[in-house]
């Protein structure tokens, strides 16, 4: 990712924060380097995402390798990874769920929900009584108490108290001429281990400015300064390596385009590992564009960028260059990202910002499976796209036939997402990585050179796996994530949980927890919530509540009383936070190519396809998470339906948010989960984009 700013700037940013870090040397090794991105670019080198431990329990940086001549055997306890930052999970202290942390940091997602899952409970406000009240993990909108009495209009009278605060330490900042950290001036410095991780001797009047990729003289003292050779070698342009971004492989993505000059209908980009498609449908049924490509990445980019050489279409022989951001909250069917796309020949966008106002990028929306029952596929590429006709289905118009439709069930054996395969046991970089035959114990595997042993078998970044013993090559790189206990020190006996009887049991040396401590700490049956409070729903023709006969699937389920004052007293109208215009494709099973537009006001929703006029409904909220919908005018005037949606918020940092909604049957109920709109004929799912950030501007249609 380049990106072009003034000299003084550059200057000016390098002198204050000190960010740029050599290339580790013969003395420094691995730990010099304090950045995951440069940690995964040295062939030696892995980045641990929580500092390493080194022989005596002495804590070490979060970049750990080998380095020639200088032996110095280490474990990662965290998630040790080659190649690429890869991304761990952390606890939202908010609703009490697992998120994908920023790349480097986190724990195995196992870990994270074991831990976050008794850290509170989380609650759902009664938007008739303006009450919270407990609710089932996992239930859509639920959030913390704070959260909740933030969403009510008359909190409720148990406030959180505020943290405690805790007395300022003492800062620190570096010496560049003793490369040592000393006590900073009031207001500034930083904690002293950060300090020294980094602090070091000036070596030399050279800088590299990454964004103009040269070398730049400046005042003496300045962190990370190199000779003049030095530096021209670490300032080479870096080259895009083959295949797409990891965790972009085998991924077959649906959306929209979302920059302010954007084009109606629905973008198809399917992603393999040495072939990229992309194909757009205007107006429900024709294929408007398409081309394939050559992918290549940059490894660690913090954009994950990538580069692709068309090989067919008007532009074949130039490159397109795309950035993808994959921060939000995913949906219950699919997760999100959103990746920006340079013209053919053009240089890659700066930023998602950017390219949503610059007039000659694009910017997409896009969805990706989660779930069995979501079966995305590249349309018919004929030049007509016909709509799929899988498992008797026809494609879903909110037509008549709907209540009268039965509910038709799709097996794994349908999927047709092409992903890239997967291999098991081997790997097809296992010619390359020399410590694979070495995965049968860990004393053979850490006593070869290069080598050391994973607590899991590692994954390849292809995703194909390999054993428990894997490394490196320093002609090549062969990179890997353990997502287990990284150990190039020692096969000391771990510690594994009997998942029967609940106790922590000794493990095969390498393997395992490292203390039995932290083994039981993890070891114990997941203990219940607070008992929630039984959940109805409400009648829509008697008015009356009746238990609901799936507890954990109940959309619009309420406590008794909650559900009888709302079923009395509805809401007129869709909760305030939706209001807004919605732009979005359908994804269940034999979707249309159609684009859905989505008008709510206080009152009502207006729907369009393709930018054509639908239908309008009086809108009527119950619960948190259900919406009914009685259709005003049109064919089908007099019929109501009822939806489910969940809004899934935070995408490209806050850009937009996606509401995923499940479409009942007309003249039917809800669904009563997300699950059975995508597999159920007269049913439709739908996820919409809705702008959150004054970047995005969406045309009322």
């Amino acid at each position: 990712m380049r990106h072009y700013t003034s000299f003084c700037a550059v200057v000016a940013v390098i002198a204050a924060s000190g960010l740029f870090v050599g290339v580790a040397n013969a003395q420094n090794g691995c730990a010099s380097l304090t950045s995951c991105a440069a940690c995964v670019a040295n062939n030696l080198c892995g980045w641990c995402s929580e500092p390493v431990v080194y022989p005596g329990n002495v804590t070490g940086p979060q970049c750990a390798g080998f380095t020639p001549g200088h032996p110095n055997p280490f474990a990662c306890n965290g998630i040790y990874s080659t190649g690429t930052c890869t991304s761990g999970y952390l606890c939202n202290e908010t609703d009490f769920t697992c998120y994908l942390a920023p790349p480097g940091q986190g724990v195995p997602q196992l870990e994270c929900e074991s831990q976050c899952y008794n850290k509170g409970q989380i609650y759902l406000c009664n938007t008739t009584s303006k009450q919270c009240y407990v609710v089932p993990p996992g239930t859509p909108g639920a959030g913390s108490l704070a959260k909740c009495e933030a969403s009510c209009s008359h909190p409720s009278p148990h406030p959180v108290p505020p943290p405690p605060t805790t007395a300022p330490s003492s800062l620190y900042q570096c010496n560049y001429t003793s490369g040592q950290c000393v006590t900073a001036p009031a207001g500034k410095g930083e904690s002293k281990s950060a300090c020294e991780q980094a602090c070091q001797k000036s070596e030399g009047d050279y800088l590299c400015n990454k964004f103009l990729n040269k070398c730049i003289k400046v005042p003496p003292g300045i962190p990370g300064a190199k000779s003049l050779a030095q530096c021209e070698l670490e300032c080479a342009p870096p080259k895009p390596k083959p295949g797409p971004p990891p965790s972009l492989v085998g991924g077959t993505f649906r959306g929209i385009q979302i920059q302010n000059d954007y084009v109606t209908g629905e973008f198809t980009l399917q992603v393999n590992q040495s072939l990229v498609t992309y194909v757009f449908i205007s107006n429900g049924n024709t294929v408007s564009a398409q081309w394939t490509g050559t992918p290549s990445y940059f490894p660690g980019s913090t954009t994950n960028e990538m580069w692709i050489t068309l090989t067919s279409g008007p532009n074949s022989g130039q490159v397109i260059k795309t950035i993808t951001d994959e921060t939000g909250t995913p949906g219950p069917e699919t997760s999100f990202i959103t990746m920006a796309m340079s013209q053919a020949g053009a240089s890659a966008p700066s930023s998602i910002d950017a390219a949503m106002t610059s007039g000659t990028e694009q910017v997409y929306a896009f969805a990706r499976c989660l779930t069995p029952e979501c079966i995305f596929t590249l349309p018919n590429l004929g030049g007509a796209a016909r709509h799929h006709r899988r498992h008797g289905q026809q494609p879903a118009h909110f037509t008549a036939q709907d209540a009268k439709s039965s509910k038709k069930k799709t097996t794994t054996a349908h999927h047709e997402v092409l992903v890239a395969p997967i291999h098991y046991g081997t790997s097809p970089l296992r010619g390359v990585d020399h410590c694979s035959q070495f995965g049968d114990n860990c004393p053979d595997c850490i006593a070869h050179q290069y080598c050391g042993w994973c607590s899991v078998n590692v994954t390849y970044q292809d995703g194909s796996h390999g054993t428990q013993c894997a490394g490196f090559n320093p002609n090549s790189t062969t990179p890997f994530v353990c997502a287990g206990r990284y150990s190039t020190m020692q096969c000391s006996v771990g510690w594994v949980c009997d998942q029967e009887n609940y106790q922590c049991v000794a493990s095969a040396p390498g393997n395992g927890m490292k203390t039995k401590a932290e083994c039981e700490q993890l070891c114990h049956p997941t203990p219940p919530p607070t008992p929630p409070p039984k959940l109805y729903q409400c009648n829509l023709t008697t008015h009356q509540c009746f238990l609901c006969p799936n507890q954990k699937a109940c959309p619009g389920g309420l406590p008794l009383g909650p559900c009888e004052d709302g079923c009395k007293h509805s809401k007129h109208g869709p909760h305030g936070d939706l209001i807004g215009t919605y732009r979005g494709i359908y994804i269940q099973n034999a979707y249309p190519h159609d684009e859905v537009e989505m008008v709510l006001n206080k009152t009502m929703m207006v729907l369009y396809i393709n930018n054509v006029y639908h239908f309008t409904c009086n809108v009527t909220s119950l619960g948190a998470d259900v919406m009914l919908m009685d259709i005003v005018d049109g064919a089908h005037q007099g019929f109501k339906f009822g939806t489910i949606y969940q809004v899934s918020s935070g995408q490209s940092s806050g850009l937009y948010e996606v509401m995923t909604m499940g479409k009942g049957q007309l003249g039917g109920t809800f669904p009563q989960d997300y699950a059975t709109p995508m597999e159920t004929l007269g049913m439709q799912e739908m996820v919409l984009a809705k702008c959150t950030d004054s970047t995005c501007k969406f045309n009322k249609p």
